[in-house]
């Protein structure tokens, strides 16, 4: 399936009311969906949908409190403009899926757009980050 997904079936697990996900290959949505039914969780929960994340506008149910984004660096550099319009008010974002040689061109990415990162952890090759948007670019 998905990644997202998965991220999000966990998000409900742990107390997440709702949650959304997407992917650009339908088979992965096909085979989220079917993850989705095996662990009881229903639409109503789990808005989950095929989508390019540089087409994505997220409509107000999609924008979290918490986003996550578990992206191949590149990729994640040219997203961030729409993670963030994802991002609700004091939103707490993670990233995943990056490669440690290229954590600090990624972080410089997000930095230049806004976002700071108060924890980051190396496992191995790769690189998880927390974080946000910084109190003098946060929206209102």
């Amino acid at each position: 399936g998905c990644g997202t997904a998965v991220l999000a079936m966990a998000a409900l697990e742990l107390g997440a009311v709702r949650a959304a996900a997407f992917d650009f290959d339908p088979m992965a949505i096909e085979v989220a969906r079917h993850n989705m039914e095996r662990n009881g969780i229903t639409d109503a929960r789990l808005d989950l949908f095929v989508g390019d994340v540089f087409e994505w506008t997220p409509t107000v149910g999609q924008k979290g409190d918490l986003v996550v984004a578990n992206l191949f660096s590149t990729i994640l550099q040219k997203a961030f403009p729409r993670i963030i319009t994802a991002m609700k008010q004091n939103a707490v974002l993670v990233i995943s899926g990056i490669l440690a040689s290229q954590w600090e061109e990624t972080k410089a990415s997000a930095e230049r757009r806004g976002l700071t990162f108060d924890k980051v952890i190396k496992r191995g090759k790769w690189v998880t980050a927390k974080g946000g948007l910084r109190a003098s670019t946060a929206r209102v």
